[in-house]
């Protein structure tokens, strides 16, 4: 999964082989053994090989594995007014929608929805100030797009805008 050392090493384990040296390759160019690099999301071949030596003639695949980098989940966080959760208010009112990438790919794309239109977008942070003037039930959604290391998620909740103390409820 993306985000994780990989931890692949060659071995060998022949008596009398000093001179012979042993190579770790991933996509055919030469890396440390152990490899504990962290891959983008992809399949990676590994081939260990061995230098012919005194003993013992070249090896161009002592072994050999295929290692696949799976996307990892993304989340984002969704605040109405600074709550976690679905809000009443009275119409009329502001409230500040946030949304904010907590994990996935700095350059991935936040959308912030009201009730399925795009209100705001940006990459760690996005967020409106809107004010309800209808009654009403109003999804709010913020939704990562995802990236080729990260999967898309979203987050939703809703504002309930009723009639204020001084208005009669239409």
């Amino acid at each position: 999964t993306y985000g994780t050392a990989g931890d692949v090493q060659g071995s060998e384990s022949n008596s009398g082989d000093a001179g012979v040296t042993y190579t770790l390759f991933r996509n055919n160019i030469s890396v440390s053994n152990p490899d504990t690099s962290v891959l983008g999301v992809g399949s990676y071949h590994y081939i260990y090989n061995a230098s012919s030596g005194t003993n013992y003639t070249d090896n161009s695949s002592i072994g050999s594995l295929v290692l696949n980098v799976n996307q990892t989940s993304s989340v984002v966080n969704l605040t109405l007014n600074s709550t976690e959760g679905n809000i009443t208010i009275n119409s009329g009112n502001s409230i500040l929608l946030n949304g904010t990438r907590i994990t996935g790919d700095s350059g991935g794309r936040l959308l912030l929805y009201n009730n399925g239109t795009l209100i705001n977008n940006a990459t760690t942070e996005v967020s409106n100030l809107t004010t309800f003037s209808n009654q009403g039930l109003f999804n709010i959604t913020v939704f990562y797009q995802g990236s080729q290391n990260y999967s898309s998620s979203s987050e939703s909740y809703f504002v309930n805008v009723i009639a204020s103390s001084n208005q009669s409820a239409v």
